[in-house]
Order: structure tokens, then C-alpha cells, then sequence
């Protein structure tokens, strides 16, 4: 497993040479593994993907008119690239400890403040930003880069039995953010609101 972690002088010297294709690697990371605690709450818990056809339709569109106004050499490849990129993780597990968050999936690890306060973290892809926090029972990520941004708002719906992530990405090759939802079950919690 991959560990990331909070980094000083090193990923200070690695944000300097930040690119696109490692920001989108972050931001995929980060905003498609849903993280949330409703304030008052500790959420840990695991979480399964349950988006469908209409998810993967929705992704497609926002991917398609962001990169219109690229070169048509690479819109094609680029297109391809990004939907593989922001494919959802199918199941992450979360812990909550109040003013940290720890986001796990088969191959990663990623802990941050959410305080506010950015965080740098390095790994494979390289160095970035994160910057977190809590409002209305919302929680609020941003990965940041030279060339972009992705901000995932993660909130509990149907009594917290699904997560659904409001994800929004920037970079100066879009045209405009890529804007989608991506949309997470816990059965347990499921079965525990259902009538006896």
C-alpha cells in the first residue's frame, strides 16, 4: 500500500514543478474516494460506488465540453485519459478524527487537516495541496495545483445511508470546469433504516 503523508522541505521543492497531469492524478484521487463526517458525528465507515450508466453519461458529458476547444490531434486522447482518470474507487474506507480525515482504498492512504490549514503530500504521482474543511455538514476538499483545482463537496443523503460527492475541476486546458456527481451506498446502514 501507498501511504501519503503530510511533507515539509521536499514536497515544497516537488510543488515548484507541479503539472497538470499530476494535479488531475490528485484531484481524482481525492475527489472520487467520498470523505465526509456530518459536524457532531463520527463517520467511519466503508463506502461502495452505486453509480450507474447515468454517472459514467453525466462524467462523459462534462469531460467532452470542458476539452471542445482543445487541438483535435489530443482532444480524443485527452477525453479517454480523463475518464479513465476520474473513475470512481469501488470501495474506500474512511476514519474521522475530528480534525484529521485518513481516505483508504486498496493502493492509497491520504490523511489531512480539516482546519483549513493546506497540507502538502507527495507520492507516485507527485506533490500537491490540500486544503479541507467542515461547513453545514459538508465537508469541503481542494487540491491544488500550478495549472488547476478540484473541489469535492461530500454530503449524507437518505438518512446517511448514500454519499454523494459535487465534484468540480479546473485546469488551463479547460474551456470551462468539469463539473459531475459520483454517488456512494453503505448497505449496512441501508438495512438498519428499513421498516422490521
Amino acid at each position: 500500500m501507498t501511504e501519503y503523508t503530510r511533507t515539509n522541505e521536499g514536497a515544497a521543492r516537488c510543488a515548484g514543478m507541479f503539472s497538470g497531469n499530476v494535479l488531475i492524478a490528485w484531484c481524482v484521487f481525492l475527489g472520487c474516494v467520498p470523505v465526509i463526517a456530518a459536524e457532531g458525528s463520527a463517520l467511519i465507515d466503508t463506502w461502495y460506488h452505486a453509480g450507474g450508466v447515468g454517472e459514467l453519461a453525466q462524467r462523459r458529458i462534462a469531460i467532452n465540453q470542458a476539452t471542445e476547444g482543445m487541438n483535435g490531434l489530443v482532444r480524443g486522447r485527452a477525453r479517454d485519459k480523463l475518464l479513465t482518470k476520474t473513475a470512481p474507487q469501488l470501495e474506500i474506507a474512511i476514519i474521522d478524527k475530528g480534525g484529521k480525515v485518513t481516505i483508504s482504498t486498496r493502493d492509497r492512504r491520504v490523511t489531512f487537516a480539516t482546519d483549513g490549514s493546506p497540507t502538502r503530500v507527495s507520492g507516485e504521482d507527485g506533490a500537491g495541496t490540500i486544503q479541507a474543511t467542515r461547513k453545514d455538514g459538508r465537508l469541503i476538499v481542494t487540491a491544488r495545483g500550478r495549472n488547476g483545482s478540484k473541489t469535492t463537496v461530500y454530503r449524507l443523503v437518505e438518512n446517511e445511508t448514500r454519499l454523494t460527492l459535487d465534484i468540480s475541476m479546473t485546469n488551463t486546458w479547460f474551456e470551462e470546469p468539469i463539473r459531475y456527481q459520483v454517488e456512494y451506498v453503505n448497505d449496512r446502514r441501508r438495512a438498519s433504516t428499513l421498516p422490521k
